[in-house]
Formats: structure tokens, C-alpha cells, sequence
């Protein structure tokens, strides 16, 4: 999942701290910070069981820039395997 810091003019905000909370359920599966790069951006593995996730992601703002923040849902599936096997 990619995260984008952008100001109110649409310039890319680089190194700022983004706080991220994902939780399942109601419940934190998961917390952590993450730092936005030179172009303003940053991202996460998603790399969780099968289920929905709700992902909250919250700027604090530097004094120069405000406090924002954001949230999606995404859906962790899982994927149809199949095993084939020859005999010969």
C-alpha cells in the first residue's frame, strides 16, 4: 500500500513521521511509524491473514504544516492454488 504526504497546494511533504494503526475487528493487529521519503512518500507490506483491515494512518503536523489524517479498508483474499502433478 502506497501513502502519499501531500499540503493543501499538492506539494509531496518529504521526511515527516506518519503514525499507523491497523486493526481487525476493533481490535490493533498492528502499530507503527513510518517516514515519508524525499518525494513525500512511503509504504506498507501488507502481509496479513485473511480478513478486512482497517488501516489509519495520522500526520501531527510540524508547525509548519497542519495535522491530518486518513483511513481505508482493504480486504486481504486468499488465492485459488492448484497442484497438478504428471506421471510419465
Amino acid at each position: 500500500m502506497n501513502i502519499t504526504l501531500i499540503n493543501v497546494n499538492g506539494h509531496r511533504i518529504s521526511n515527516q513521521d506518519l503514525n499507523v494503526v491497523i486493526t481487525s475487528n476493533g481490535e490493533t493487529v498492528d502499530s507503527f511509524t513510518l517516514r515519508t521519503d524525499a518525494d513525500g512518500q512511503t509504504s506498507i507490506d501488507i502481509s496479513y491473514p485473511v480478513g478486512i483491515y482497517e488501516i489509519a494512518v495520522e500526520y501531527l503536523g510540524n508547525g509548519y504544516f497542519e495535522a491530518t489524517s486518513n483511513r481505508a479498508v482493504i480486504s486481504v483474499s486468499s488465492i485459488e492454488t492448484r497442484l497438478s502433478s504428471f506421471n510419465y
